[in-house]
């Protein structure tokens, strides 16, 4: 009976919150959020025109001709880059919704967001082996502040966790080859690429590699073939300005969450907040990379100690990423929700340590908006979705170097 009570209780929630989202489409739609950015991007292909993507003077013109107010919309640093930052690739990706207007591809990004988030709920059960339900693991993900932020603003962020939820499923399945070309497809972002792709470098999983390499040369060529080369040689001279985008005009630093943003608050732009952002993203990185690499190698893919692994993979590569929006901490939250595998066998201490660390990242971006409403200058002393990450992160590898330990232990009682 109770057992029944819990799954109708799963079931009415998980159906009001879609029906939360699906109510709200029409809202999100009208926010001219980041969605616009995109829109440009694969309007500039849709209108035939591939070799003006990176143009600041095409997308001005397409944002006159949209119902967005140009000068409102336009910032400094698109007079530099334009108002598209993606490869072309990307720009491929979003001409097959930007022949719509403006307001009909965001009600198109904002049903898919909500579709392709239903099949990142679908692969993160399927990676955890049915250990928690569809209709619960679908409340802890909808529910987390950056999946709304994502939706709301038509951002690729639920893509980009689907991809890699996938991946990982396929790596599970033994499928190294297919998660290698699951992978590839994240480069219509590559920063995202380039923060997860070391992982299975460092696993040792040389098919995952293979299978990247060849699928991302098949899809780069498969670009080429549409677009032509002039996009990629537009996009090649805007690299170096990417990577520097924090010195350029209008870079909200106040709503970055990497660790090189939480030392640009404190020190401003320059040499030393670059050495001790850098700095720290290499000591995590270097201690997941020696953990996975030495520790772990050979494990049962269906082990809570694979799918911590993993959950440690995907906070890593988010505090990699240099430039961290509250719509690119999704792979965090998959990784909290990935932390309660091993609810069953902890401790009482341990449940209420592993509780609290889980309900902290998932209100920290709450709470930190709600101060920054109130109080804009307090906002630099209040840096709690990254700390909240990096909770999570220690977590995961607290576990992972424990259990790791105890297998090997198991193995060879002399280790």
């Amino acid at each position: 009976m109770i057992a029944l009570l819990q799954k109708q209780w799963r079931f009415i929630v998980s159906l009001f919150i879609l029906i939360f989202y699906i109510g709200t489409v029409q809202f999100a739609a009208t926010r001219d959020g980041d969605i616009v950015h995109m829109w440009i991007g694969g309007r500039t292909i849709a209108m035939g025109e591939p070799e003006n993507l990176y143009d600041p003077l095409t997308h001005y013109q397409i944002l006159e001709e949209s119902h967005v107010n140009a000068e409102d919309f336009w910032g400094g640093r698109y007079d530099i880059l334009g108002a598209f930052f993606y490869p072309p690739p990307t720009g491929l990706l979003y001409a097959s919704v930007s022949w719509l207007d403006l307001y009909q591809a965001q009600i198109a990004i904002g049903v898919l967001n909500i579709l392709v988030g239903l099949w990142a709920v679908f692969m993160l059960q399927k990676l955890l082996g049915d250990r928690f339900s569809y209709g619960l693991i679908l409340i802890l993900l909808f529910t987390f502040p950056s999946f709304f932020y994502t939706y709301a603003l038509g951002q690729n962020g639920v893509l980009t966790l689907a991809i890699v939820l996938s991946a990982w499923v396929l790596i599970q399945q033994n499928q190294n080859g297919w998660a290698g070309w699951m992978l590839a497809t994240l480069i219509y972002k590559p920063n995202w690429l380039a923060a997860v792709g070391w992982a299975p470098l460092f696993e040792r999983r040389w098919r995952v590699i293979y299978g990247g390499i060849l699928g991302g040369v098949m899809m780069l060529g498969a670009s080429v073939l549409v677009l032509g080369v002039e996009p990629f040689f537009a996009y090649a001279d805007n690299i170096l300005k990417l990577f520097n985008l924090h010195d350029l005009p209008d870079y909200p630093i106040e709503t970055q969450y990497s660790f090189l943003a939480f030392f640009r608050r404190i020190f401003g732009n320059g040499s030393t907040a670059d050495l001790l952002g850098w700095g720290l993203t290499a000591l995590v990185v270097g201690a997941t990379i020696w953990l996975m690499g030495f520790k772990n190698r050979q494990v049962d893919t269906r082990s809570d100690l694979f799918i911590l692994t993993a959950g440690l993979t995907w906070v890593t590569a988010t505090l990699f990423n240099p430039h961290l929006h509250h719509y690119d901490l999704m792979l965090v939250v998959a990784a909290s929700i990935v932390s309660l595998v091993e609810w069953p066998n902890l401790e009482t201490n341990q449940k209420v340590l592993l509780l609290f660390v889980f309900i902290f990242n998932h209100v920290a971006f709450l709470i930190e908006a709600i101060v920054f409403t109130v109080s804009a200058e307090e906002i630099e002393l209040v840096f709690l979705p990254t700390l909240a990450t990096l909770m999570v992160w220690g977590w995961l590898f607290g576990r992972v170097f424990l259990l790791g330990r105890n297998r090997a232990e198991s193995v060879d009682p002399q280790m």
